[in-house]
């Protein structure tokens, strides 16, 4: 269910505090955990979304540096998007 530290410890900050304070508080602490976990998978986004604009902009040194993590996405790309990828002819590159 739940840790029943954080529960007793949210029974004595009631009780210490008042509820109205015990809710606030806890209301500012979720925010900010929120926001350093927010703060954290942005960086992951960012890289994500890196790797995947130097592919798509130009996917040479990708395939010669990297063959391996290459191949595993043109085979992803080629499953999502492989109309397009035969419109601009990559699918006769690899």
């Amino acid at each position: 269910m739940g840790d029943p530290g954080a529960f007793f410890t949210a029974l004595l900050l009631a009780s210490i505090l008042g509820l109205k304070a015990a809710v606030a508080l806890a209301t500012c602490s979720f925010f900010a955990a929120w926001l350093m976990c927010s703060c954290l998978l942005a960086v992951l986004d960012a890289g994500v979304l890196t790797t995947l604009v130097c592919f798509a902009e130009d996917p040479r040194p990708c395939a010669e540096l990297h063959p391996e993590e290459f191949g595993v996405l043109i085979a992803c790309w080629k499953l999502f998007y492989g109309p397009e990828l035969e419109r601009g002819g990559y699918d006769r590159l690899w």
